[in-house]
């Protein structure tokens, strides 16, 4: 453990918060919400909560990127003599992360440290890990990210609400604790605290949302707003990354245009899905199967196409060659952080950099943990996929953030942003997104600069292309 003093150093704003967090509790109140955003030092907050509690046993349940850099965090923050176990893909099967639990547990008692477990949300509902969970008196289990038990339904959330019966105390931490709609925060206090808010979800929903629209499941407004909004302030502590004195950010756009065999092909697609949205009966047009259309559309413009079968086809290179580009004006000492979507948008990263001649790592599902070498300078370039890389992870190492494809969850774009735009950036940080000319490109990039919902965003914009061009489709 460094002899850095300046790492026990809090900001104002986290003493602020453990004092709100450690009055809840002895008060009486059994759950607390850290909504920092990101950048902010909510992990910092938790470890002095663990530390001021004094507590000798901690689950953390978050998403599994996250469990890394909780080793991290209490190498560089705990003042207190802990055991840590990480269980991530190294740990093995859900019965190998049970065990090793159990054993942590009980040297954890021996030895007098406090033990601390890290275990993924897609994990910590399976048995026998489960059944652990739910027979272990946890004196205090923290939801990092907690954001992602939203779906009042999902296994996970159901789990954990469960689970947050066996705690003495209940942490959240998120930087967005409402990523879509108001809706989003009831399964998460389920857990912190289920007496805050309605028993049931069906009523909860009725409660605040009015309805209408298809089936009378579209959101029309909101009702008793004071008192949501007084019930949701009971437990929280909001902090924006307004607190931090950040350098600015600009944003680029650099255009391309698809070859003629690329244009071609995606005017047939975007014919027919314009012709389906303009023929179908409104009430048909949903998000849903929207999806599947937009996401083809948007895979084209990165360079592929996938059939019905599966296979992917390579149809055209224009934004790989726009990226190879510009990597060849990166000067050579300049890390950078590329996000993309699909896995083939990370083939084509992978591939620009090497005709640039600039050595590249990947951060992704199939390749976890190659943000490893690019912290460590043995790589320039980091390619990462936006749903693996836009939560738990810090890239002010760079100054550049170019995105070569982006996700239809506004919320996952701007975690994107926030990777490299925070708490140890030095430096103004620029964000490059390439797009193709005259495609969805545009459309999605218009929705997310605006702090729109893309996918209904995206929709409208289709719809007015139906209106103007209906000789088209006939």
């Amino acid at each position: 453990m460094s002899s850095n003093s300046n790492k026990y150093t809090s900001w104002r704003h986290q003493l602020d918060c453990l004092a709100f967090v450690l009055a809840l509790f002895q008060a009486g109140q059994r759950g607390a919400l850290v909504a920092m955003e990101p950048g902010t030092g909510k992990s910092r907050v938790a470890i002095e909560v663990i530390r001021s509690l004094a507590v000798r046993l901690v689950l953390i349940v978050c998403p599994m990127r996250v469990i890394s850099v909780w080793e991290y965090q209490l190498r560089e923050h705990a003042r207190f003599p802990y055991l840590f176990r990480g269980l991530d893909e190294r740990a093995g099967t859900v019965a190998n992360k049970a065990d090793i639990a159990r054993q942590a547990i009980a040297l954890g008692r021996v030895t007098n440290q406090v033990c601390i477990l890290a275990i993924n949300y897609e994990s910590v509902w399976l048995d026998p890990f489960s059944s652990l969970g739910l027979h272990t008196a946890w004196p205090l289990i923290i939801a990092d990210e907690c954001h992602r038990i939203k779906s009042a339904s999902g296994k996970a959330s159901r789990y954990l609400g469960k689970l947050g019966l066996c705690a003495r105390y209940r942490l959240g931490l998120t930087g967005t604790p409402l990523p879509h709609t108001k809706l989003d925060i009831w399964a998460q206090y389920r857990f912190l605290d289920r007496r805050i808010f309605d028993q049931t979800y069906s009523s909860f929903k009725v409660r605040y949302a009015i309805w209408g629209g298809f089936q009378n499941r579209v959101i029309k407004g909101w009702r008793e707003e004071e008192d949501f909004n007084r019930r949701l302030a009971s437990i929280i502590f909001r902090v924006t990354k307004e607190v931090l004195d950040l350098p600015p950010e600009l944003d680029q756009v650099l255009f391309t245009y698809l070859t003629p065999a690329g244009r071609r092909i995606y005017t047939d697609l975007e014919i027919n899905f314009i012709s389906w949205l303009g023929t179908t009966p409104e009430e048909e047009i949903t998000i849903q199967n929207a999806l599947v259309l937009l996401l083809r559309l948007q895979q084209l413009t990165g360079g592929t196409l996938k059939d019905d079968q599966g296979a992917i086809h390579p149809v055209d290179a224009a934004k790989e060659n726009l990226l190879a580009d510009w990597l060849f004006d990166l000067p050579a000492d300049e890390p950078t952080v590329v996000f993309a979507r699909f896995v083939p948008d990370l083939d084509a990263i992978r591939r620009a950099c090497e005709r640039a001649g600039v050595v590249s790592s990947e951060v992704s599902g199939r390749s976890p943990h190659g943000i490893g070498d690019w912290q460590a300078g043995k790589s320039q370039v980091l390619a990462a996929q936006i749903q693996t890389a836009s939560e738990g992870q810090d890239f002010t190492r760079a100054r550049y953030c170019v995105f070569y494809s982006m996700g239809f969850s506004l919320f996952q774009y701007l975690q994107a942003r926030a990777r490299v735009h925070r708490a140890g950036q030095t430096r103004p940080v620029t964000y490059y997104h390439l797009l193709c000319k005259d495609t969805i490109d545009e459309k999605v990039l218009y929705a997310v600069q605006n702090r729109w919902e893309v996918v209904e965003t995206v929709l409208q914009e289709m719809k007015k292309y139906v209106t103007r061009n209906a000789s088209l489709i006939r």
